[in-house]
């Protein structure tokens, strides 16, 4: 099977990361992909493409931008990246295009139009944005008029075109599912697929070696505190700066990654490792924490609680979003009720004084590896493309099955 990627971003960014990794999972099943980027990557096994408004477009703009004519901008913008798009579908001749995260470039939706005109979507929703015009419906700036009347109007066109039946969503849990289809998907098939997460996070590395490779104490337990943005609201970083001022004093330490924090916010007992992209750092600082907290308001399949759990390491987090798919209380970790700094914090006194986590790491990583393996994740995708490829063209069904289709 030929299977195109359309990711906005390849080098950057959760919904990337985790874009990057289905694609991957899904050539060690010896398929086809070609990903299509704003940014490309020049260290890559897919077959690269690379979507940017051209030149013609960029002098059009600059001449229009003084007669204030921003519609008819963003109009020549949008055919440009279309035209585009539809020539790199030309050359590639997918079966299948795989759309993840197209906000973050500033792509516009009606690149999924232009898209199921090649072949059918199936498009991977990391958040709320294709039919709310925002990250989440709550702890995300409100969407503007113009992006919502947008959205709308894609929606609505669809039936025009006949297109429906070639489009489908994959979220990654199924919290994201019900908002999802409580919403302009609610024609549509959406089915769960949760992200993979690569087979070298399930290789154990040794808890106490960890911790001293990072120059902690082992005589205390490790508090691991992870994320792009530390300071993020949307990640809960009002909740972190609370937690590490209050538990300055306490026999703990706190493991930070990630940028937003102030030197003076980490405290005496805690380490700040800073942004980390670096896999074989990652997985030691995973195997070196007794228990991730991930105190994020809202949430749809972290993959930094992903790779922890992978990694053997329970996760302290709120009941909210796709977390409560991942975290089974007691087992791989704990979920608390209230989203408040006070309640978090307890329940962390509670657990470094109990040294519960201790009892974990197997479980966790057990129930990590039927959540998360490639294996699983890689054949539900190809099986969710199968149905679609197959029910638009039956005689493709013998040919995608042994390999793909041949022009």
């Amino acid at each position: 099977m030929r299977i195109c990627t359309l990711s906005d971003v390849s080098k950057s960014g959760g919904a990337a990361i985790a874009a990057n990794r289905v694609a991957h999972a899904i050539t060690k099943k010896g398929h086809s992909v070609s990903r299509i980027s704003s940014d490309g990557s020049e260290y890559s096994d897919l077959d690269e493409h690379v979507l940017l408004v051209g030149r013609k477009y960029l002098l059009f703009s600059h001449f229009l931008k003084f007669s204030r004519s921003s519609n008819l901008t963003e109009f020549l913008r949008i055919k440009e990246l279309s035209r585009q798009l539809a020539g790199i579908l030309r050359q590639i001749k997918p079966n299948v295009i795989n759309i993840h995260n197209l906000h973050s470039a500033s792509w516009p939706i009606e690149l999924v139009a232009t898209a199921l005109r090649h072949a059918p979507v199936s498009w991977t929703l990391h958040d709320c944005w294709s039919f709310s015009g925002r990250y989440y419906p709550t702890h995300s700036p409100p969407p503007s008029e113009r992006t919502t009347r947008r959205i709308e109007l894609f929606w609505n066109s669809l039936n025009k075109f006949n297109f429906s039946k070639g489009l489908s969503a994959i979220t990654p849990s199924g919290w994201m599912q019900m908002a999802a289809s409580a919403g302009y998907w609610k024609a549509y098939s959406v089915q769960k697929i949760h992200n993979p997460v690569p087979a070298e996070y399930f290789e154990e590395v040794d808890h106490l070696s960890a911790q001293r490779a990072l120059g902690l104490n082992s005589g205390k337990p490790v508090v691991l505190v992870i994320a792009g943005n530390l300071a993020e609201e949307r990640k809960g970083g009002l909740i972190v700066k609370d937690v590490l001022a209050h538990l300055a004093d306490d026999e703990v330490q706190f493991l930070v990654i990630g940028n937003g924090l102030k030197p003076s916010e980490i405290p005496k007992n805690g380490k700040s490792l800073g942004f980390i992209s670096d896999k074989v750092t990652l997985r030691i600082a995973y195997a070196a924490a007794d228990l991730l907290l991930h105190p994020a308001p809202v949430d749809n399949l972290p993959n930094t609680v992903a790779e922890a759990m992978c990694c053997g390491t329970p996760v302290l987090a709120f009941n909210t979003g796709g977390l409560p798919e991942m975290i089974i209380p007691g087992k791989s970790g704990w979920l608390v009720e209230q989203q408040s700094s006070q309640s978090i914090i307890t329940e962390l006194r509670n657990l470094l004084e109990s040294r519960s986590f201790e009892l974990l790491r197997e479980k966790t990583r057990d129930i990590a590896t039927n959540l998360f393996s490639e294996e699983r994740v890689s054949e539900e995708y190809l099986a969710h493309f199968r149905s679609y490829t197959t029910r638009l063209n039956p005689q493709n069904e013998v040919q995608i099955k042994n390999g793909g289709i041949k022009s």
